[in-house]
């Protein structure tokens, strides 16, 4: 019986941090901020604490939508998480800018990351050993879009050697 007790209290705790907590969003949905600046707050609304805050253009990650009819939990690219405002956030794919004409060849000074993205803050593709060659097919700013293999993506400029 005891036992018997004991599962169900903890079934009823489980629920309640269930019903508590903010729901996932089911897809991934990157959000853009238009805004000069929005703020990042510790509730949904202007009476919350100010965590942090985030110039135009900044991506951040939605974690909820269920919660607030005006506001979004969100995760910042820094890992911070907090609620911003609705209207002044805007749908993106997250995708870089268009890299401008380039071409050519280069070879890695020494191992350089490949990213999904012309920034540090873009996911790794994978390691590319020193001496790798690759084909430039983009600029974007400090960062070559290039072919390296079968993989396309981004290098920061520095770190190749321009044949």
């Amino acid at each position: 019986m005891k036992r018997l007790i004991s599962v169900v209290a903890l079934l009823l705790v489980l629920m309640t941090l269930i019903a508590v907590l903010p729901a996932a969003a089911s897809a991934e949905t990157k959000l853009r901020v238009t805004a000069s600046w929005l703020r990042l707050r510790s509730g949904p609304g202007t009476e919350y604490k100010i965590l942090n805050k985030y110039k135009a253009g900044s991506i951040v990650t939605v974690l909820t939508t269920k919660t607030d009819k005006h506001w979004y939990y969100v995760k910042t690219s820094k890992g911070q998480t907090g609620w911003m405002y609705k209207g002044y956030l805007s749908a993106t794919n997250d995708t870089p800018a268009p890299a401008r004409n380039a071409n050519g060849s280069a070879v890695a000074k020494r191992n350089v990351n490949l990213r999904t993205g012309p920034g540090k803050k873009y996911d790794v593709i994978q390691l590319l050993p020193a001496g790798q060659t690759m084909t430039i097919v983009g600029k974007t700013g400090t960062w070559y879009k290039v072919i390296a293999g079968k993989q396309t993506g981004y290098v920061m400029k520095s770190l190749i050697k321009i044949k």
